[in-house]
């Protein structure tokens, strides 16, 4: 009876031996697959990041021409807008030099008629 409780602890003993050897392999092996998971969702955010600052690259790019341009098309309207001003402030002045120079040259008329 005796022998066959230290065989039973013995069997015991090499049984856990060998259960402690497994879960640590196990826990070795889960810890790798969570290692590899844990890159690749970090190359996937990394690659995530890069698309985005790309992306906001190309939005800011496009909106920078935009702006550029909208301020390029104000500017020339801005241009012609004085021109034209310009064009009718010297026009009106014209006239009234010519006015004045047409009065001017019928007061001398008068002037002379009346001597």
């Amino acid at each position: 009876e005796k022998i066959i409780k230290i065989q039973a602890l013995q069997r015991k003993l090499k049984a856990r031996k060998a259960f402690k050897k497994t879960l640590k392999s196990v826990i070795i092996i889960q810890s790798l697959a969570r290692r590899a998971t844990a890159r690749k969702r970090i190359r996937k955010l990394i690659r995530g990041l890069k698309a985005a600052r790309i992306q906001s690259g190309w939005r800011m790019f496009k909106v920078k021409n935009e702006y550029k341009r909208n301020r390029a098309a104000v500017m020339r309207i801005q241009k012609l807008y004085r021109n034209n001003r310009d064009q009718n402030e010297l026009t009106k002045s014209l006239a009234a030099i010519v006015r004045t120079a047409q009065l001017n040259k019928r007061m001398a008329n008068l002037k002379e008629s009346l001597e």
